[in-house]
């Protein structure tokens, strides 16, 4: 027997390619993904993206730069 099914929440930072993020809903639309745009999170600090994360159970989708 398996336990519950439980939702993944997603947050795509600011930086994260918006071609990467339209092709994953082609693909998935029922993804339950946000932009930090969209949420109000444009230009915040780290602390509050995971302060929202941790309010709405959700996991980062992030893109760095290579050094």
């Amino acid at each position: 027997m398996t336990g519950p099914e439980v939702a993944l929440r997603w947050l795509a930072d600011e930086n994260f390619n918006n071609d990467i993020l339209r092709a994953l809903l082609r693909r998935s639309p029922d993804v339950d993904v946000v932009r930090a745009q969209d949420a109000g999170l444009t230009g915040v600090d780290d602390e509050a993206l995971l302060a929202w994360l941790r309010h709405n159970n959700g996991f980062c989708l992030r893109m760095t730069s290579p050094p």
